[in-house]
């Protein structure tokens, strides 16, 4: 028996599992699983995976307090890290305060080569991910839902490290910054 019969006879012995056609949403062509056997298996593949996942995040968000419980952790989160490279002496986040990001913090250190020596010491501390920001430059940090306040105290604590161990560099901006 062809395969596009047994597509046929499969769906009409079970219950549908198309729920676009099903509950007569309007969708793309790709999402009424009809249409892949109508049309030979030519449509677009719809990407299952992400749209798996994407459930999952979903059902976290819900379960955690929906959006205002995200947007009230995202707002704590950033002003932690931003307190603390406010009040480090070494760091330095170009954004005027009124304009900061709340998921995407960046900040840069005093010199290329620092911020190099940084990343690499982020990287062997365990700290996951640490890069620049690919157009500004700098040192790019992600609070995006799904990174917790335990994170975040993990690189504030990392980065009072790091000051500490610089503390020339600090005191040399300082000075810096008296002369201009």
């Amino acid at each position: 028996m062809p395969l596009k019969q047994q597509i046929k006879n499969k769906s009409s012995k079970h219950p549908p599992h198309d729920v676009a056609s099903v509950q007569n949403l309007p969708a793309a062509p790709w999402l009424h699983q009809k249409t892949l056997p109508a049309e030979n298996s030519k449509v677009n593949t719809p990407p299952n995976w992400a749209i798996f996942f994407a459930g999952l995040v979903f059902d976290w968000i819900l379960a955690e307090g929906c959006q205002e419980e995200m947007g009230k952790r995202n707002l704590s989160k950033a002003r932690i890290l931003h307190d603390s490279i406010d009040a480090s002496g070494l760091y330095r986040c170009p954004a005027a305060e009124k304009c900061r990001s709340s998921v995407s913090v960046l900040f840069d250190l005093p010199s290329k080569m620092l911020e190099a020596t940084f990343l690499e010491e982020a990287t062997r501390s365990g700290l996951l991910n640490p890069t620049g920001h690919f157009a500004s430059g700098g040192i790019r940090a992600c609070l995006y839902n799904a990174v917790t306040e335990e994170a975040v105290r993990a690189l504030t604590g990392f980065m009072d490290e790091f000051a500490a161990g610089n503390r020339h560099q600090v005191e040399l901006q300082h000075s810096t910054r008296k002369l201009l």
